[in-house]
């Protein structure tokens, strides 16, 4: 009889997660997402009735915003890949 070491792999990864811990997670997400979804309809409102300025500066927030977005993905991928060594 072999004892198998214990490894850790993407299908034992199931038995450590915590169901309740994994809901509140989703369900804090899908709130902060609805929330942002919200405030930016407000912007967008806002921003149409009060002139071209605002509008103009509404869509440089947005680039802003989705260019930090893809760096941060780069650097999630990067990181998952193992690219970025961890300083601490």
């Amino acid at each position: 009889m072999s004892i198998r070491p214990s490894v850790s792999t993407v299908f034992t990864l199931a038995e450590s997660i915590d169901p309740q811990e994994t809901a509140l997670c989703f369900s804090g997400i899908i709130g902060v997402t609805i929330v942002l979804d919200l405030m930016i309809e407000l912007l967008n409102e806002v921003c149409e009735h009060n002139g071209h300025v605002y509008l103009e500066l509404a869509r440089s927030l947005y680039q802003e915003l989705m260019m930090l977005g893809i760096i941060s993905f780069v650097i999630f991928l990067m990181n998952a890949e193992g690219c970025v060594a961890h300083a601490l």
